[in-house]
């Protein structure tokens, strides 16, 4: 369970550039509970998962993990429960590594650095078998660097990567903005499985519409660092785009919300 408990961000502080972020945010998730965020440029959607991974420490308010409060925990120190995938197919591998050493790099996330070898004949083993499901052929291309894969293959290798030692929570953050509609489909599905299979605590940013509404079981949409809309259960499941649009009314950049995506 993630509870966070009257969360305050600002950023610039004392600048012409000040800006709130998180505004007196409450917000309760399940575990085990997929829940897509959306709303305008500047709702405070990516501030919200950077302050769940720690990247951000708020101003005020407490963050609770389960049983414990980790509001001032490390990075490092979340990483042991918390992954994450981001827009930029690039972001979040090292492009300059070969695909097998980027899985053996994400096997240790959160865990203690050794001189033990990271890629050995049972590694490879076991990221042949994860990567053959993709059906993209990557099982045959261990040795292949990351930089010379489609956005849509390392996207999918990100998600792996993410998912591959234990964790609680899964950030995704517009993971398939930059991607084709074709590509996007492939890798929402590939995410839904994982999801389901691991039974992972997952928040979504988008700002696909229907994203939002076709994929987990909870939908919320913040606005100016404020939750304003919060959806589930019968209700999500008989409301369409277009009401959406209808709740976020004035206040929504209509631009950047794509309902065709």
């Amino acid at each position: 369970m993630i509870f966070l408990e009257k969360i305050n961000v600002h950023f610039g502080k004392g600048t012409a550039a000040f800006r709130v972020a998180l505004n007196n945010l409450d917000l309760r998730i399940q575990e085990g509970e997929f829940l897509t965020v959306i709303g305008s440029n500047g709702a405070g959607k990516s501030t919200l998962l950077n302050t769940i991974a720690g990247e951000v420490i708020p101003d005020s308010g407490a963050i609770h993990i389960d049983d414990e409060i980790v509001t001032n925990q490390s990075t490092n120190i979340r990483a042991q429960h918390v992954a994450r995938v981001f827009q930029d197919p690039v972001a979040g591998t090292c492009a300059n590594l070969t695909i097998v050493e980027n899985l053996a790099l994400a096997m240790r996330r959160g865990k203690s650095r050794s001189l033990k070898k990271a890629v050995n004949s049972e590694s490879q083993i076991l990221f042949r078998e994860l990567l053959k499901p993709l059906n993209l052929g990557l099982e045959n291309r261990l040795d292949t660097l990351m930089t010379m894969l489609s956005g849509g293959q390392r996207q999918a290798v990100s998600l792996l990567m993410a998912t591959l030692s234990p964790l609680k929570i899964l950030l995704l953050d517009e993971h398939t903005a930059a991607l084709d509609p074709k590509t996007s489909k492939f890798v929402m599905e590939l995410t839904n499985r994982i999801v389901k299979e691991k039974g992972l605590t997952t928040l979504m940013v988008t700002h696909s519409l229907n994203q939002a509404l076709q994929y987990g079981s909870r939908t919320i949409m913040l606005h100016e660092g404020r939750l304003i809309y919060d959806v589930t259960g019968k209700e999500r499941s008989s409301i369409t785009p277009q009401d959406l649009m209808h709740q976020f009314g004035n206040t929504v950049d209509n631009d950047r919300l794509l309902l065709n995506s």
